[in-house]
């Protein structure tokens, strides 16, 4: 049963056409708005895309070496420039236009190997932008993950430290009438303590993961998730 399922995975295709959301993209979830600043953003993005078109030029430009091999020059000197003052006919001897072709063996080998070597380059300048933007999404994703859970995270403890909390006064009122010891009031406000520490470092962790994904995007985070 397995072997179909592996078949069936090895022939997917990623659409790197989605991996990024493009610019014009509209209505976009906060994770997809995040992926889509993260890679427009970084310059590092756009040194790889500007990697791409300067391998294509580098392309181009190797299909037309072959165009060295014609020479094309010209004379210019007083009989051609006053044909009157030519009586004796001396600009026969130098033509206005000279057309030359060298034709070197290596052209035969060099040519296509160039060009061949430029396509390859600039498949590897485009499979480099593709692989960039899968480590853009994913790095993206799971700084933004990190970040939610910290919230949660936060949020348990505020909780936690505002059910202590409740606990100490009850602890305290029940301490001034006698009914608890100071040994559980002390006990109580200890633990108290310790939830408003688990709180506070949860706050350090917000923040940190909230740095972390602003580092990526390269705007305040309110602005994506306010939208």
């Amino acid at each position: 049963m397995m072997f179909p399922m592996l078949i069936e995975a090895e022939c997917q295709v990623v659409n790197y056409s989605v991996v990024i959301p493009p610019k014009s993209a509209a209505g976009l979830s906060i994770e997809e708005r995040l992926v889509q600043l993260a890679w427009n953003n970084n310059p590092e993005n756009s040194i790889a895309e500007k990697k791409v078109e300067l391998s294509r030029l580098d392309l181009k430009a190797a299909n037309f070496r072959f165009l060295d091999i014609v020479r094309i020059s010209s004379n210019i000197n007083e009989f051609v420039l006053n044909p009157s003052q030519d009586v004796n006919n001396r600009a026969d001897f130098y033509p206005l236009y000279n057309i030359g072709l060298s034709l070197p063996l290596s052209m035969f080998s060099d040519n296509p190997i160039n060009v061949k070597k430029s396509k390859v380059s600039l498949s590897i300048a485009q499979d480099q932008v593709k692989a960039q933007m899968l480590r853009v999404r994913s790095e993206t994703l799971r700084l933004y993950t990190l970040y939610v859970l910290a919230e949660e995270k936060l949020r348990v403890q505020q909780d936690a430290e505002q059910n202590s909390y409740a606990n100490v006064r009850l602890v305290e009122e029940n301490f001034k009438k006698g009914v608890e010891s100071l040994l559980s009031y002390n006990s109580t406000l200890e633990r108290y303590t310790n939830h408003k520490l688990r709180r506070m470092d949860a706050e350090v962790e917000v923040r940190l993961a909230k740095i972390r994904i602003e580092e990526v995007i390269g705007v305040p985070l309110e602005t994506v998730i306010s939208r």
